[in-house]
């Protein structure tokens, strides 16, 4: 996968701060990431882009607040052919994944874009946030 763009989260408030994470990984201190921020007055949700040639920001994938359940970094890990002694995967962050109540809108760094349905049975599952 040839990677085309930085990806990252980005969520808008209407009394606070916007909140952004850091491009194409989650932060060291787990209350910085999206799952630990406050819901209270989100006006919207995006997954935000910037080429990797530099130019400005730019909006890959978005829903309303309400709508909002989660973000999931989108992940490929490989080993090598014939493994000797321990094992060591190696993983690569290769997009992002914007989580709403009925879909997931999943951004890759070469640019393209997957939206599908949610199974019923992630449906059902509650991530403690808010937007279920």
């Amino acid at each position: 996968m040839k990677r085309i763009y930085k990806v990252t989260w980005k969520l808008e408030f209407l009394n606070h701060p916007t909140k952004k994470g850091l491009w194409l990984r989650p932060y060291e201190d787990n209350s910085q990431n999206a799952h630990s921020q406050m819901k209270e007055g989100l006006i919207r949700a995006s997954i935000i882009g910037k080429h990797i040639n530099g130019g400005d920001e730019e909006t890959l994938a978005e829903c309303d607040g309400w709508d909002y359940c989660l973000f999931k970094w989108l992940a490929l890990a490989g080993a090598p052919g014939w493994p000797k002694g321990d094992l060591k995967l190696v993983s690569n962050n290769v997009g992002l994944c914007l989580v709403t109540r009925e879909r997931e809108i999943k951004v890759f760094i070469d640019g393209s874009k997957r939206i599908m349905g949610r199974a019923k049975e992630d449906k059902k599952f509650h991530y403690a946030t808010f937007g279920r």
